[in-house]
């Protein structure tokens, strides 16, 4: 039996550093998170996770999903 849990990680620490986007699929925009928490979005388009923090606010975000993120107030454009 395999253990997911390290492929868990590796996932954290891709979207952490923004490299959750897949840059390959298509184009990708700079969208600034401006809460004052941390959140996990699942783009709507896409269905793909981002993580924003006060950390790290400015994710790539795919651009099927960036309209659907700014339209809440949550995300400018970087």
């Amino acid at each position: 039996m395999s253990c997911c849990g390290r492929q868990r990680g590796q996932f954290a620490t891709a979207i952490a550093a923004g490299t959750g986007a897949d840059t390959s699929s298509g184009p990708v925009a700079a969208i600034r998170y401006v809460g004052d928490a941390g959140v996990t979005i699942r783009g709507p388009a896409t269905g793909r996770n981002y993580r924003f923090s006060t950390e790290a606010p400015v994710q790539r975000v795919a651009m099927r999903d960036t309209d659907a993120l700014l339209r809440s107030r949550l995300f400018r454009r970087a």
